[in-house]
């Protein structure tokens, strides 16, 4: 399994317990496909009226759990896509809103 790098360091991706990884890459260790990345360390709603966001499947992440873990790719559930939740940003903004996909 292939996997361009650059592009996987910009891929989020939501577990099946809903929560949000970024991905560092993708590994094929004998016969299992593994999926290598970081938890966000915070994960919560993005705002709460008149509901909570996290009911649609949206989030506000910040910062990433410092351990690097893998999980199966049958734990994968939704694709995600990460945005900055303030403007203007930066390349090195530390808090975004994520929508799974």
């Amino acid at each position: 399994m292939d996997c361009d790098v650059q592009r996987a360091r910009q891929l989020c991706l939501s577990l099946s317990d809903i929560s949000v990884i970024i991905v560092r890459n993708f590994v094929k260790i004998r016969n299992l496909n593994l999926v290598i990345g970081q938890k966000l360390a915070n994960q919560n709603d993005f705002y709460q009226i008149p509901i909570p966001s996290s009911a649609i499947y949206e989030f506000r992440g910040s910062a990433l759990s410092p351990i690097i873990q893998a999980w199966d790719v049958s734990f994968i559930k939704y694709k995600a896509v990460k945005l900055p939740d303030t403007f203007p940003h930066s390349d090195d903004y530390d808090s975004f809103v994520v929508f799974l996909l």
